[in-house]
């Protein structure tokens, strides 16, 4: 009877500490960042975006990289990656993303210009870009306002 008992523990200890590994090999960039391991990613996926041949690749690893980068809180290299992503992708909404990562490092008057050229030609995306060219303005009026006062 303890002798099955101890056999009891001994595999449960086992499967135990067995299920709480992880064994998850990270081969590229992409697999780091699907796994959120966006550390990880961010070199990986630089050297394949070094070693891309084609604009269409290189567009899908910089937007990744944006990401990545966005995901770390680290904006003003997400913008880099982000304006790359747009200067190699066919993506529709590689501006959009490019528009929203300028203005999140406070470059409004850039991202005011970029989103007035995306809404140009996505006009049915007139209600989630309009109020992002509105805050724009609004920031960009505020500064002046505030110059003024001085």
């Amino acid at each position: 009877m303890k002798l099955n008992r101890k056999i009891f523990v001994l595999f449960f200890t086992s499967f135990l500490i067995l299920g709480c590994t992880t064994s998850n090999k990270i081969n590229s960039g992409t697999q780091a960042f699907q796994l959120k391991r966006y550390a990880t990613a961010i070199p990986l996926l630089e050297e394949e975006f070094n070693k891309a041949k084609d604009q269409k690749t290189k567009g899908e690893i910089a937007q990744l990289l944006a990401e990545s980068f966005d995901n770390q809180n680290k904006f003003e290299e997400a913008e880099i990656w982000y304006k790359t992503f747009r200067d190699n992708s066919l993506e529709p909404n590689a501006p959009l993303l490019f528009g929203k990562a300028l203005m999140r490092n406070e470059k409004y008057k850039e991202a005011k210009e970029i989103l007035e050229q995306y809404l140009k030609l996505n006009r049915q995306e007139r209600k989630l870009v309009e109020p992002l060219i509105t805050s724009c303005q609004y920031v960009l009026d505020e500064g002046k306002s505030d110059l003024e006062l001085v």
